[in-house]
């Protein structure tokens, strides 16, 4: 059984997806988005746009030249969305990201058959991308999205950590001593190098969990093994070996 590294303790592959099986998947949230309950069904209808909208607006950036006419398509998606037009996907026919690209697709193609019945305005460039770009425009925002949460629910949840992490990220060449001065003056409070490195370490975990937990919200079935096959379709796989090890 592989062992999975989590912030602590070393567990194993069995454990992570008793987690993973706790966590509310998008598919789930799409059938609590339609339900009775009109206050549970606008919390989940508000996480789904906050998880998938900047992913979904930026596609569209891409895709829809005119930045007005890609706003209306993408309030198009997210009315279709709180009214409940898209309760009939199906999660047996593959991810939920893969259900969205569908959506865009029919969405767009509604907008181009409008636009080709009337004259763009002057000095507009007509260039709708080719449905063969859909998948690489959708899929690249779609993993920085997944990035963005996770740092932004590590800033949340443990401020010194990301302080830590960020600072490493972004100046991966500045040795301890001289980081751990900049990161104190960030967070108020002197740090020692070796207090740095430890905050580091953990702020590493803390950050690979937050995304292995992000891409199980997005499968139908978020397994251990699922996810890990996602996350390398993804190309984040190299962000989780804290958690997943280095044979994953």
């Amino acid at each position: 059984m592989a062992r999975i590294t989590l912030p602590g303790a070393a567990v194993d592959a069995d454990e992570l997806n008793r987690r993973l099986s706790q966590i509310p998947t998008c598919w789930s949230l799409l059938r609590l988005a339609h339900a009775p309950d009109e206050a549970a069904a606008r919390a989940a209808q508000q996480l789904l746009l906050a998880r998938y909208g900047g992913a979904v607006r930026r596609y569209l950036g891409r895709a829809v030249p005119d930045p007005h006419a890609a706003a209306d398509v993408f309030q198009e998606f997210a009315v279709s969305l709180l009214r409940g037009k898209l309760r009939t996907a199906d999660p047996g026919r593959g991810r939920f990201r893969d259900y969205v690209k569908k959506v865009l697709r029919n969405l767009l193609a509604k907008h181009r058959k409008k636009a080709a019945r009337r004259p763009p305005p002057p000095g507009t460039a007509v260039a709708p991308s080719p449905a063969d770009d859909i998948d690489a425009e959708l899929d690249g925002p779609w993993p920085a999205g997944l990035l963005a949460r996770a740092w932004a629910a590590l800033e949340d949840a443990q401020p010194l950590l990301y302080a830590a992490l960020r600072f490493r990220a972004d100046h991966p060449d500045v040795d301890y001593p001289n980081a751990a001065t900049r990161v104190g003056a960030t967070v108020g409070r002197p740090i020692t190098p070796e207090a740095l490195r430890q905050a580091v370490h953990r702020a590493r975990r803390h950050f690979a969990l937050l995304l292995v937990d992000g891409v199980g919200h997005t499968l139908k079935e978020p397994t251990a093994a699922a996810v890990e096959r996602e996350l390398a379709d993804l190309e984040l796989l190299e962000y989780c070996r804290p958690v997943l090890g280095p044979g994953a």
